[in-house]
């Protein structure tokens, strides 16, 4: 099981549901972001998630979108920093971590 509460001081705003499969976590921009898996970390960027990090590894995937700035991609471990809380994305409703998680198979 992966600790969500380790991920960035904040406050949770949105938790999964059919149409939203993530948990948000409100935080002040420039906060850093934790990794709660260990995995080969990539980074993407697109217009509606805006900066994104992905981990996959044996506990699964997980991924944090929205933020200010990103690692650069390399092998991660649990409670490493992998970029800061942003505002990135045009579905970003203000600064806040949007953290998706997929066990593995």
């Amino acid at each position: 099981m992966i600790d969500l509460a380790l991920i960035v001081v904040g406050v949770f705003t949105q938790y999964p549901s059919p149409e939203h499969p993530a948990w948000d976590i409100a935080c002040r921009t420039g906060r850093p972001v934790h990794a709660v898996i260990d995995g080969k970390l990539t980074t993407k960027r697109n217009g509606r998630m805006g900066n994104m990090v992905i981990i996959e590894g044996p506990q699964g995937r997980t991924l944090y979108a929205h933020l200010q700035t990103v690692t650069e991609p390399r092998q991660v471990v649990s409670g490493k920093v992998v970029g800061t809380c942003g505002n990135t994305g045009s579905w970003s409703t203000g600064p806040h971590v949007h953290v998706e998680y997929t066990p593995p198979d």
